[in-house]
């Protein structure tokens, strides 16, 4: 009797031991390559080294950073590498648990392109992240603080590409354009698209401040407006964001325009 109750046992026994030896050989994943997600700011201006923070996930330990794209590669000086610490209500797969803060010198010919790639290298291999445009400095305006309303909204120029972020709580940002009558309108934000974790809300007032059109996702998270020009006169067009907390890596460039 004493036999036939433990030769079950050495049964489960060599099974647990073989189902161990499997576990053992099976091969551990390989390390994962640096993944870039996020852009601070967003854009690049074409002519001038632009000093920026790469969000993500294993960008601490990159080797190098390389901007592609363009007509050669460029590369870019590392500089402070830490871990980050993530915006409230964003995740590290969208926001980046680390950052890497690089500086590289864009040539002037590179204005207009829209959809270079900064390729970060690792011991296990490259991540990338693709869509990154460049603004002519001729056509580039820093957005400022504080353009929260209609009465201290920041003048912009049909033409002109602002750059900002929405980081505080409840921000809204306001620009003032001048439109002619018989014109079309068009404003488009860039966010989502171009490495922010920005989803914007896009919106355009009259100077009595009647709502004439707004947009949430056009491309991507992206908004885009356009509007007939009714009467000659100032435009307020206005960039919040939607279903979300201000935050950092709420970057965007604002595009406004005017054709017949």
């Amino acid at each position: 009797m004493r036999i036939r109750c433990l030769f079950p046992l050495c049964l489960l026994a060599l099974h647990g031991a073989g189902a161990w030896a499997a576990d053992a050989a099976k091969p551990a994943a390989p390390p994962e390559p640096p993944k870039p997600l996020v852009t601070v700011p967003v854009g690049l201006i074409a002519g001038r080294t632009n000093l920026l923070s790469l969000r993500g996930l294993r960008v601490k330990d990159a080797t190098n950073v390389v901007l592609d794209g363009w007509s050669r590669p460029i590369l870019a000086s590392i500089g402070k590498r830490e871990d980050a610490k993530l915006p409230e209500g964003l995740s590290a797969t969208r926001a980046g648990d680390q950052s890497l803060e690089v500086e590289v010198l864009v040539p002037e010919d590179a204005a207009g392109s829209t959809n270079l790639v900064w390729s970060v290298r690792g011991t296990n291999g490259v991540g990338t992240l693709s869509g990154i445009p460049v603004v002519a400095a001729a056509e580039w305006v820093e957005a400022r603080e504080s353009n929260g309303g209609f009465a201290d909204a920041q003048p912009l120029k049909l033409g002109q590409t602002v750059r900002g972020t929405l980081e505080k709580g409840g921000d809204v940002d306001v620009f003032r354009v001048e439109a002619s009558a018989g014109t079309t309108l068009h404003a488009e934000v860039f966010a989502s698209r171009v490495g922010s974790t920005l989803d914007a809300i896009l919106t355009v007032y009259d100077e009595h401040g009647t709502l004439l059109v707004s947009n949430d996702d056009a491309v991507d998270q992206d908004p885009i407006v356009e509007h007939r020009v009714g009467a000659s006169g100032p435009l307020f067009v206005v960039v919040t964001y939607a279903n979300e907390k201000a935050a950092k890596t709420h970057g965007y460039l604002l595009q406004v325009k005017a054709s017949k």
